[in-house]
């Protein structure tokens, strides 16, 4: 019976605290009704300006990127004649460059390749649609869809780009081990 008459102690002084508590709360922590958002909509002129800005922006950096691409087609193309020139000397010498001349046609293959993309990506620059001669946006949509093609026409031609690097490395690698291959034949005096 002790017990539980100390349980009955517990539970109506615990009882009594959260009524406290309750009634501390609701005096002095305000309560406010919330209401649902009215439905208006963000400004649409502002949101469409910000997209226009970076659809700029990108094609901006479009254009930035396929001169720089235009330069390292031009450097692709001077290291096959380089690399051309040093077959042809080597053939004089005499020296075995078939592994070399094996690499020679996935060079020039990923060298047209690039240069295909590399030209796709020019005529969409230059054709620019959805923006006028400034890079201004003019059409969201058609500018957008100039964003992406370029920029995929750009990517290809760099992987195409990369491809060629990779067998150009492969290339020199080759050309090393020639080197130290390689002993002149001695002239012999008569």
């Amino acid at each position: 019976m002790l017990l539980t008459q100390q349980k009955q102690k517990y539970w109506s002084t615990l009882v009594r605290a959260a009524l406290i508590i309750t009634v501390f709360l609701s005096v002095f922590v305000g309560v406010n009704p919330a209401f649902a958002d009215d439905g208006d909509d963000p400004d649409k002129a502002k949101f469409g300006e910000k997209v226009d800005e970076r659809l700029e922006v990108c094609f901006e950096k479009l254009n930035e990127w396929y001169e720089i691409q235009d330069a390292n087609v031009g450097k692709a193309n001077n290291a096959i004649s380089r690399i051309e020139e040093a077959l042809a000397k080597a053939a004089e010498l005499g020296i075995d460059t078939s592994a070399i001349e094996a690499l020679m046609p996935d060079l020039y293959a990923a060298v047209d390749d690039a240069e295909a993309y590399h030209a796709r990506a020019e005529q969409i620059l230059s054709e620019h649609a959805g923006f006028n001669g400034g890079g201004k946006v003019k059409d969201r949509q058609l500018a957008l869809e100039t964003c992406k093609s370029g920029r995929d026409a750009l990517a290809s031609a760099r992987d195409s780009l990369l491809n060629a690097r990779d067998i150009v490395r492969e290339i020199i690698e080759l050309v090393r081990e020639f080197r130290q291959q390689y002993v002149p034949q001695a002239e012999t005096i008569s």
